[in-house]
């Protein structure tokens, strides 16, 4: 490594904070089928009044499961489907090559030119890569002062690739 390490710190298993991250990177899909969602509640009330009550019935109904299960259910798949990196901590590394990522299965250099985004969540750091996935950071365990300077470092890399 030719760059001097400007942050290096492990975080410990936290899957409450794996399943914050994932549901704010999937917030604008889950808006998406929400609105889907509304749209046939609307549809729905309308065969209502005009009486057309077993259709508004199946309708409304699948506006409540476009509302209230589909983003539920898909979060909870999701986080089936990960579950074996929920269980496992992470070592990081932040310099000016980007940010390292690495635990006992998987290890992930992100470069700042893919990354796109920054978002602060309750004890985590989520760096996007545009809409097709994220590096999250679970900060948590650092002090104050270093989780400042860190998020200060990453935010002024972030959006310039």
């Amino acid at each position: 490594m030719t760059t001097d390490t400007a942050f290096a710190f492990s975080a410990g298993p936290d899957e409450r904070a794996l399943r914050a991250a994932f549901k704010h990177f999937l917030r604008p899909t889950f808006a998406f089928i929400r609105g889907g969602g509304i749209a046939l509640a609307v549809l729905g009330v309308l065969f209502l009044v005009l009486g057309q009550y077993l259709v508004a019935l199946f309708v409304l109904l699948l506006a409540v499961g476009f509302v209230a299960v589909v983003p539920a259910r898909s979060l909870q798949r999701v986080m089936t489907k990960v579950g074996a990196m929920a269980a496992l901590g992470a070592s990081y590394r932040v310099d000016e090559r980007g940010i390292f990522a690495a635990n006992e299965l998987v290890e992930a250099l992100y470069r700042w030119p893919a990354l796109t985004k920054v978002d602060e969540l309750p004890g985590m750091l989520l760096v996007s890569m545009g809409q097709s996935g994220f590096v999250g950071m679970r900060t948590g365990e650092l002090d104050p002062q270093t989780r400042a300077a860190l998020t200060e470092f990453v935010r002024a890399r972030v959006g310039r690739g």
